[in-house]
């Protein structure tokens, strides 16, 4: 089984999401910022990770950062999900790191193809 590893602060997306990705066969293990992952993140060895950039203790953009410095997480794929729409946030994550850039609202088919590319693509490397 694929594992996800979700970070979201919002509760009622964060639910959503976990419950699409569990349709679709995905594990899922949640954390509502970066600050929480990390400390359980040796625990877990995600197949994809997806991202909020604004939550509160330590955003999507320092998580990232992190995440990319541990030889353990480096190649870990990364989709990033904002509210934000201007292109600079989008260049500022895909410059730490991101594999993907999702504008919220977003379309729930297109979310699961760009995990399911990313995870086949990283399966393969």
């Amino acid at each position: 089984m694929q594992t996800i590893l979700l970070l979201e602060d919002d509760k009622n997306l964060r639910e959503t999401l976990v419950d699409i990705f569990e349709i679709q066969g995905f594990e899922v293990v949640t954390a509502t910022n970066g600050v929480e992952v990390l400390t359980f993140l040796d625990e877990v060895a995600p197949n994809l990770i997806v991202s909020d950039v604004m939550m509160p203790e330590m955003d999507g953009f320092e998580f990232l950062k992190r995440i990319k410095k541990n030889p353990q997480m480096e190649n870990t794929p990364v989709i990033m999900l904002t509210a934000n729409t201007l292109q600079e946030v989008k260049y500022k994550g895909l410059e730490y790191g991101a594999n993907d850039y999702i504008t919220k609202p977003f379309d729930t088919k297109e979310l699961l193809f760009k995990v399911q590319n990313l995870i086949k693509i990283y399966r393969i490397t």
